[in-house]
């Protein structure tokens, strides 16, 4: 899926809930088959910095960049969505990582932890209101309550011993995906026999600067791709930066790129943002209602500059 990088930082799980969530992802890097954070990326609609950024343990990526990442390796979604939750109420503190909560009713008595073996055979007692097993003894919905609470009260409790939550096993392969408008071409498998189509540059129609360089008019700051599936029979624009152009992929000072499909007859389109200047891509458009267009817009952060670029509208190869 993509060569090596260099090695990463050795992460400590039980040194903090930033770390373990880390952690977590690269495990579940590693259960994916070790791809890239690069073909992660692409797989994701996030640049390589973010998702690299998102494995470092410094700090929790947000969640919108944790399920992408999470759902390019091929993991569940929700699961995922309530590990990131909790793991953010514990880097906020707003969560006891160390002292379960109270549950009423369901914890033990004091002596019932150890209790005293008796000198002769006693009749039973009756049971105690605080006993476990009185909660078999309750009403259907107050039992399922109190026995849920108690469950979280032994979760929190075992987090005490190290941090919740370890790496799980990735799912099985999910089924193959419909193609329709709006699938994801790296998701459905739509780049296994794909072809460019058109491609078009993207330069700027102002003048611009960046980091301290001036651009002139006409720089080139990249190029549009119309891109052709004939197994999904489906087209998608991408966008590929001019290499050098700015030395920080995930610097969001730079400039916000757009890219967009539009099927002409219908005048149906899909478009992708980002908020700095890296490897795009858009979702698919299918060919069989009409001709598509890719396009690209690269905009300068706080300038009245931008670039633009747009392909032919093609349906398919010729032949």
């Amino acid at each position: 899926m993509g060569r090596p990088g260099r090695p990463e930082r050795p992460l400590d799980p039980d040194a903090g809930p930033v770390e373990a969530f880390a952690h977590a992802l690269r495990a579940l890097r590693r259960e994916a088959g070790n791809p890239s954070y690069r073909w992660i990326a692409d797989r994701a609609h996030y640049s390589h910095t973010v998702v690299s950024d998102a494995a470092r343990g410094e700090r929790l990526p947000t969640l919108a960049v944790t399920l992408a990442f999470v759902e390019a390796c091929g993991a569940d979604r929700g699961a995922w969505e309530a590990r990131w939750h909790l793991h953010q109420q514990l880097a906020a503190g707003t969560l006891p990582r160390t002292a379960p909560p109270q549950v009423p009713d369901a914890a033990d008595p004091p002596d019932a932890v150890h209790p005293p073996e008796p000198a002769a055979p006693v009749e039973p007692p009756e049971p105690d209101r605080t006993s476990p097993r009185r909660l078999l003894l309750r009403p259907p919905g107050r039992r399922v309550t109190a026995l849920a609470a108690l469950l979280v009260a032994l979760v929190l409790a075992a987090g005490t011993t190290g941090w919740l939550l370890r790496p799980v096993p990735a799912p099985p392969t999910s089924p193959p995906v419909e193609i329709e408008d709006g699938t994801n071409p790296k998701l459905a498998g739509c780049t296994a026999d794909a072809v460019t189509l058109d491609s078009a540059l993207v330069m700027l129609v102002a003048e611009a600067r960046l980091h301290g360089r001036i651009l002139p008019v006409g720089t080139v700051l990249g190029t549009v791709l119309l891109v052709y599936s004939p197994h999904c029979a489906g087209a998608w624009p991408r966008f590929h930066p001019t290499p050098g152009l700015n030395p920080d992929p995930g610097d969001t000072a730079a400039a916000v790129v757009t890219v967009e499909a539009e099927r002409a007859i219908d005048n149906t389109v899909t478009t992708w943002r980002m908020g700095h200047v890296d490897s795009a891509f858009a979702d698919v458009l299918l060919t069989g209602h009409g001709c598509v267009t890719a396009r690209a817009r690269v905009q300068m952060a706080g300038q009245d500059a931008f670039g633009t670029g747009q392909t032919r509208c093609l349906v398919r190869p010729p032949g």
